[in-house]
């Protein structure tokens, strides 16, 4: 049966329903935007005048703007916050954060460019605040990530982790670095993003991620080098919103599986101790700015083939991160648990298959001795086959993935 179109008084009877003072003149501010799909306006015949029909769904998305606009006033933020997680055409003024964001990085790569090159812009007052930022950078108080990176190397080593970011940032890194130098330059800049244990730790049966070629500087500086962000702000609706599922099933993984690294494995393990904090931004500037980031990377074959395989892994990290849930309630639950299921012993049976065997073989003997409170915990949470399905079919197709924690299959009877 065909779904019935939507008058203009239904939508807003139902936004008035909800607690939302709508106009006519809103709605139609928001269909020129492109937030609504545009009505459809029929003849009621001679004399009656006309009528605005919106096809089906109008109302239910109507809706959902309003709800999102009650928390962000700006109407191109808000129609950035719909894009990003709902996806589909991206609506001007969505693309206009994405224009706004693109242009501030032009800036910045422009005046990086001058401190690089040594060529003062135009501007004097630019030159002065780019001298300013890097200098306090340097010397000054600093917070987040960035006090993180600096206290890695210290403040004299800093700049020279400055100058060379600097330098790949603005395309230049491969014209002024090669050989040895090169080699120094991204050991000196792999030290300050903590990313050391990236090369050693690593799980049982696979290999550290970062591996010996490591970091290759003059190939991202390239990279970077390769196109304008303002061309890249232009980019199609359909590889935009391509690049944005991208990018959440990117964050999806890397976000949480190293929030539990972390917890299980201490900071700096793995190397990924900073890796996800460079990627919390949540407002909408920060978003574009990390899209048209992975824009530019995906350019590159070997990048984007990589990136893509760790953004496969989101429905693995989605089911570990819950698996460590059910194993955190697990040992509320069943106290005599919790020193078997400590921090200590998941962290160690994900790095030694003989520590994992041991943990098996503890969780079977408390089950077997007592299996009640173990019946009750698992009919309580039936999700949990699903997880250990998800677990297992990940594990037997992604052999070099990040090892889960034990399931609670192993507590199951």
């Amino acid at each position: 049966m065909e779904s019935r179109w939507e008058t203009r008084d239904e939508l807003l009877d139902a936004a008035g329903a909800e607690g939302y003072d709508v106009s006519a003149s809103q709605l139609r501010r928001l269909y020129r935007a492109g937030l609504l799909p545009a009505p459809e306006i029929r003849p009621l015949g001679r004399g009656r005048g006309t009528e605005s029909r919106y096809p089906p769904g109008s109302t239910v998305r109507l809706l959902r703007v309003l709800g999102v606009r009650a928390r962000e006033h700006r109407l191109s933020y808000t129609a950035w916050r719909l894009w990003w997680e709902d996806g589909g055409i991206i609506p001007p003024p969505a693309r206009e954060v994405l224009f706004r964001a693109a242009s501030s990085l032009e800036k910045q790569r422009q005046r990086l460019d001058a401190f690089v090159t040594g060529a003062p812009t135009a501007d004097p007052a630019e030159n002065a605040a780019t001298d300013y930022v890097l200098s306090e950078l340097v010397h000054g108080r600093l917070r987040g990530p960035l006090a993180e990176v600096r206290g890695n190397v210290g403040r004299e080593q800093f700049a020279d982790v400055v100058q060379t970011l600097v330098s790949v940032g603005t395309g230049r890194f491969h014209e002024s670095s090669g050989g040895s130098i090169a080699l120094e330059d991204e050991a000196l800049v792999e030290q300050a993003l903590g990313l050391g244990r990236g090369r050693t730790d690593h799980f049982a049966n696979s290999e550290p991620w970062l591996g010996e070629a490591g970091l290759d500087l003059a190939r991202l500086s390239q990279i970077v080098a390769s196109q304008s962000f303002g061309d890249l702000a232009n980019t199609d609706s359909l590889q935009l919103d391509f690049a944005r599922a991208e990018i959440q099933s990117l964050l999806a993984t890397v976000m949480p599986i190293a929030a539990l690294i972390i917890q299980l494995h201490g900071k700096g393990a793995f190397g990924l101790g900073l890796f996800g904090r460079f990627f919390e931004g949540s407002d909408p500037h920060s978003q574009a700015m990390i899209l048209l980031g992975w824009l530019l990377l995906r350019k590159d074959p070997l990048l984007r083939d990589g990136l893509a395989r760790v953004g496969g892994l989101a429905p693995q990290t989605a089911a570990t991160t819950r698996a460590y849930e059910l194993i955190v309630e697990l040992r509320t639950e069943i106290p005599r648990l919790a020193p078997i299921l400590s921090d200590e012993r998941l962290a160690a049976s994900q790095l030694d298959e003989k520590a994992a065997a041991s943990l098996r073989a503890d969780i079977k003997a408390l089950r077997d001795k007592d299996p009640e409170p173990f019946d009750a915990f698992f009919a309580k949470h039936p999700e949990s086959e699903q997880l250990i399905t998800t677990l297992d079919q990940a594990a037997s197709q992604e052999p070099r993935s990040p090892r889960p924690v034990p399931t609670t299959e192993d507590a199951k009877p």
